[in-house]
């Protein structure tokens, strides 16, 4: 039977489209490392990460460092112990938007995020290209996370818009 014949579930199948997608971005110069500048430390923020394949909660530092190039989006570098990753950003309707990741170590991941207002902070979601849950929070300005995103971090939703 030839390929195209063959029934795929649509999850493998977009999760191959989001890896390919991945790949060619990095292909095309997407994914370039972030530019040897150093955010200033009220362009800095603490980050709680959950991401499935981590078996816990990771603190680190997120550098904004601005617009990118085009102009279209925003970029930032998150910094871990064991891993650095360049970050895209857009913020679109209602402070909602789309993130992506791509990490020196090769991992990859992507989703939403919702702008909780300015110094506040946001929260992310979405997955990594094996389909990985991937949830964050970008403490607010003072440092501090509200508990019921530290709830949500760990597995329970927020109850609020």
């Amino acid at each position: 039977m030839p390929f195209w014949g063959k029934a795929q579930p649509f999850a493998r199948s977009l999760r191959a489209g989001l890896a390919l997608a991945a790949g060619m971005a990095l292909l095309a110069g997407c994914a370039t490392p972030p530019p040897a500048q150093t955010a200033s430390r009220e362009n800095s923020r603490v980050i709680s990460m959950y991401w499935a394949t981590d078996f816990g909660v990771n603190k680190s530092r997120i550098d904004f460092l601005g617009r990118t190039e085009s102009g279209a989006r925003y970029r930032a570098t998150l910094i871990r112990s064991d891993l650095a990753c360049d970050v895209r950003y857009s913020l679109r309707w209602h402070n909602v938007g789309t993130w992506a990741l791509w990490c020196d170590s090769g991992r990859t991941a992507s989703g939403k995020f919702r702008a909780l207002g300015d110094g506040k902070g946001s929260f992310g979601w979405g997955e990594d290209d094996l389909g990985n849950p991937v949830r964050y929070v970008v403490h607010a300005s003072d440092g501090s996370m509200e508990t019921r995103l530290e709830t949500w971090l760990v597995g329970t939703p927020p109850i609020s818009h």
